[in-house]
Protein backbone atom coordinates (compact mmCIF):
# COMPACT_ATOMS: atom_id res chain seq x y z
CA UNK A 1 0.00 0.00 0.00
CA UNK A 2 1.01 3.36 -0.98
CA UNK A 3 2.28 5.22 2.13
CA UNK A 4 0.85 8.74 0.25
CA UNK A 5 -2.46 7.50 1.67
CA UNK A 6 -3.65 8.79 4.99
CA UNK A 7 -4.25 6.19 8.13
CA UNK A 8 -8.35 6.18 7.78
CA UNK A 9 -7.82 5.37 4.39
CA UNK A 10 -5.70 2.62 5.26
CA UNK A 11 -8.04 0.84 7.89
CA UNK A 12 -10.71 1.27 5.50
CA UNK A 13 -8.66 -0.60 2.88
CA UNK A 14 -7.83 -3.26 5.54
CA UNK A 15 -11.31 -3.25 6.88
CA UNK A 16 -12.48 -3.89 2.92
CA UNK A 17 -9.61 -6.47 2.50
CA UNK A 18 -10.56 -8.19 5.57
CA UNK A 19 -14.35 -8.40 4.75
CA UNK A 20 -13.35 -9.69 1.37
CA UNK A 21 -11.39 -12.49 2.85
CA UNK A 22 -14.07 -13.44 5.43
CA UNK A 23 -17.34 -13.71 2.96
CA UNK A 24 -15.00 -14.86 -0.33
CA UNK A 25 -15.79 -19.03 -0.21
CA UNK A 26 -19.76 -17.59 0.82
CA UNK A 27 -19.45 -15.72 -2.61
CA UNK A 28 -17.50 -17.70 -4.43
CA UNK A 29 -20.47 -21.00 -3.60
CA UNK A 30 -22.99 -17.98 -4.71
CA UNK A 31 -21.17 -17.95 -8.10
CA UNK A 32 -21.44 -21.25 -8.65
CA UNK A 33 -24.86 -21.62 -7.88
CA UNK A 34 -25.79 -19.08 -10.14
CA UNK A 35 -23.80 -20.74 -12.94
CA UNK A 36 -25.50 -23.81 -12.88
CA UNK A 37 -28.50 -22.39 -12.26
CA UNK A 38 -28.11 -20.60 -15.45
CA UNK A 39 -26.27 -22.94 -17.45
CA UNK A 40 -23.30 -21.41 -18.17
CA UNK A 41 -19.42 -22.71 -17.53
CA UNK A 42 -16.98 -21.79 -15.32
CA UNK A 43 -14.42 -21.27 -17.94
CA UNK A 44 -17.11 -18.82 -19.66
CA UNK A 45 -17.71 -17.20 -16.44
CA UNK A 46 -13.62 -16.84 -16.12
CA UNK A 47 -13.53 -15.37 -19.51
CA UNK A 48 -16.09 -12.96 -18.47
CA UNK A 49 -14.33 -11.64 -15.38
CA UNK A 50 -10.95 -11.37 -17.02
CA UNK A 51 -12.36 -8.90 -19.91
CA UNK A 52 -14.45 -7.09 -17.20
CA UNK A 53 -10.85 -6.39 -15.25
CA UNK A 54 -9.14 -5.63 -18.41
CA UNK A 55 -11.66 -3.43 -20.04
CA UNK A 56 -13.83 -2.42 -17.63
CA UNK A 57 -13.06 1.32 -15.83
CA UNK A 58 -12.80 1.54 -12.36
CA UNK A 59 -15.80 3.29 -10.14
CA UNK A 60 -15.27 6.04 -8.28
CA UNK A 61 -17.62 6.29 -4.97
CA UNK A 62 -17.77 9.24 -2.97
CA UNK A 63 -20.02 10.26 0.54
CA UNK A 64 -21.45 13.85 -0.14
CA UNK A 65 -20.99 15.12 3.01
CA UNK A 66 -17.50 14.45 3.27
CA UNK A 67 -15.09 17.73 2.64
CA UNK A 68 -12.96 17.93 -1.03
CA UNK A 69 -9.68 18.90 -1.10
CA UNK A 70 -10.54 22.55 -0.70
CA UNK A 71 -12.80 21.60 2.12
CA UNK A 72 -15.91 21.67 0.43
CA UNK A 73 -18.93 19.39 1.41
CA UNK A 74 -18.75 16.82 -1.98
CA UNK A 75 -22.50 17.80 -2.36
CA UNK A 76 -22.30 21.58 -1.98
CA UNK A 77 -19.31 21.38 -5.10
CA UNK A 78 -21.39 19.74 -7.05
CA UNK A 79 -24.25 21.76 -6.89
CA UNK A 80 -22.21 24.45 -7.67
CA UNK A 81 -21.43 22.83 -10.93
CA UNK A 82 -24.36 22.33 -12.25
CA UNK A 83 -25.65 25.94 -10.67
CA UNK A 84 -22.98 27.27 -13.31
CA UNK A 85 -23.63 24.94 -16.28
CA UNK A 86 -26.01 22.19 -17.16
CA UNK A 87 -24.03 18.54 -17.19
CA UNK A 88 -25.95 18.23 -21.28
CA UNK A 89 -24.17 21.68 -21.99
CA UNK A 90 -20.88 20.73 -20.42
CA UNK A 91 -20.94 17.05 -21.91
CA UNK A 92 -22.35 18.60 -25.34
CA UNK A 93 -24.84 15.62 -25.37
CA UNK A 94 -27.61 14.97 -27.83
CA UNK A 95 -31.43 15.99 -26.92
CA UNK A 96 -32.95 13.06 -28.38
CA UNK A 97 -31.82 9.72 -26.75
CA UNK A 98 -29.03 9.11 -28.54
CA UNK A 99 -28.41 5.05 -29.69
CA UNK A 100 -25.82 2.87 -28.29
CA UNK A 101 -23.78 3.31 -31.26
CA UNK A 102 -23.75 6.89 -30.42
CA UNK A 103 -23.34 6.47 -26.55
CA UNK A 104 -20.19 5.11 -27.13
CA UNK A 105 -18.84 7.01 -29.69
CA UNK A 106 -19.82 10.18 -27.04
CA UNK A 107 -18.11 8.18 -24.03
CA UNK A 108 -14.66 7.12 -26.16
CA UNK A 109 -14.33 10.89 -27.42
CA UNK A 110 -15.22 12.63 -24.01
CA UNK A 111 -12.63 10.39 -21.86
Amino acid sequence: MSSRLTRSQLLALEHITNYAKKYKEEAQQTIRHVLGMSNISRQTYDVAIIKVKSHARIALHFHPDRPDPNMVCVAEALLEIWKTTSRCKRLRMPKTPPSFTERRSFLLQNR
